[in-house]
């Protein structure tokens, strides 16, 4: 059975609901079950205490699978986490939505040792499928959503892929469609009487989607919970290093219509700057196609990019959520390898656009922001969309960019 979106969505709000039939309920290990639309989801929560000094109001920006499975990205961070190399990153859908490979790493061997046997206690409790021999290599899908089932939690998302029938699984041979929900118990349990003052925990709610469930088999499970409390408290260490990983951009100040393309455009606006005002042809054509609802910043500055000879990837969507229409987001990597070119064509782009509206005044302007703001989708595909965002008759207008008359440059 292929796996939704909408299966995981409703999989992790599952996890924080009730009439869940249990398995098995003491003071060492709960253990429950419920049955969605075919697959059993098997529920194991948990709480992991962690050090005082431990933000878990930040839990939502937890690393996204991009960092913690790559290496390379890592160490050119200065990061020496090898435990967290077990798996590379194949493609990014978007930022927290990857396709991944997991290799034996004999750098990694205690931690693989640790996950084998985590697999293996999970198949226990699982109804096998034939030919369910281990491989040496899974390939997979790892999404994190922010903020996702509640405010201030985090839920992280596996899905195994199944390479012979090449879609995404709920259970493929000995791997298993995971949902992990993590929660500041401060935030799940704020009306709770008996939370002790000072008590830095995490809820952990973990879901394995599963064909069947083998009640016998429970006793195998409470090794899972020192191997996961473990992976949570590592996950913690790597908060800085996600957050230099991408780059939020916002689109302001665009009261004069959108912003202007280098070239020509077979319709639309076009504008020439005189030969003395610039230092490269490239730069003295510039084009607003017609004006339409469909504007997204996401594309436009991937096709300004494209157009300056600097092409980057520039993403729509984050952490399973499309954004505002005047908002993307780039990997600072590559942002700051192109941003000279960039700042050199953006400033001549608000000089031309300075002469189609008539004023230097409401040129648009670029700048980074540290909040994402999303367009709020019930359910729906989280990846392989190129659909536009609808934008509004209206738009917000910041305050007024300084003098934006480019520089001369010399030449090399």
């Amino acid at each position: 059975m292929a796996v939704s979106d909408e299966l995981l969505r409703r999989g992790a709000k599952e996890l924080l609901s009730d009439q869940w039939q249990v398995l098995r309920n003491d003071a060492s290990v709960d253990i429950s079950f419920k049955r969605l639309n075919g697959p059993c989801l098997l529920r194991l929560p948990y709480k992991v205490p962690m050090p005082g000094n431990v933000d878990l109001s930040t839990l939502a920006d937890m690393p996204r699978p991009e960092i913690f499975c790559n290496r390379k990205e890592l160490r050119a961070m200065g990061v020496q986490l090898e435990a967290f190399d077990i798996q590379q990153v194949d493609k990014v859908f978007s930022p927290g939505d990857c396709f991944v490979s997991s290799r034996h790493d004999s750098e990694c061997n205690d931690l693989f040792a640790e996950m084998k046997q985590v697999g293996a206690l999970v198949g226990a409790l699982a109804a096998p499928e034939p030919d369910s021999a281990p491989k040496p290599e899974l390939t997979e899908r790892l999404l994190t959503w922010r903020n996702f089932p509640v405010e201030s939690a985090l839920t992280i998302i596996a899905v195994p892929f199944d390479e012979e029938a090449q879609m995404f699984r709920y259970q493929y041979r000995q791997h298993f469609t995971c949902i992990c929900v993590l929660i500041p118990s401060r935030a799940l349990e704020a009306a709770d009487a008996q939370q002790e003052d000072g008590k830095n925990e995490l809820q952990v709610l973990i879901g394995l989607f599963t064909e069947d469930v083998a009640s016998w088999a429970t006793d195998a499970i409470q090794v899972l919970h020192g191997a996961m409390s473990q992976l949570v408290q590592r996950e913690m260490y790597l908060l800085e290093a996600d957050r230099k990983f991408y780059r939020l951009l916002s689109l302001r100040t665009c009261q004069g219509g959108w912003p202007l393309l280098p070239g020509e455009v077979i319709m639309g606006e076009n504008v020439e700057l005189q030969d003395s005002e610039v230092l490269e042809p490239l730069f003295k054509t510039w084009a607003r196609p017609l004006q339409s609802t469909n504007f997204s910043f996401a594309d436009y500055l991937h096709s300004f990019m494209k157009r300056i000879g600097a092409e980057i990837r520039v993403f729509d969507s984050m952490d399973g959520r499309p954004l505002v229409f005047y908002q993307a987001v780039v990997r600072t990597s590559q942002w700051e390898l192109v941003a000279p070119r960039f700042q050199e064509a953006w400033d001549y782009q608000r000089l031309a656009y300075s002469r189609i509206v008539a004023t230097k005044r409401h040129a648009p302007s670029i700048s980074d922001h540290r909040n994402a703001r999303f367009v709020e989708v019930d359910v729906g595909p989280i990846i392989h969309e190129e659909s536009p965002v609808q934008v509004r008759n209206t738009f917000l207008h910041f305050a007024e960019p300084q003098d934006f008359t480019p520089k001369r440059r010399l030449s090399h």
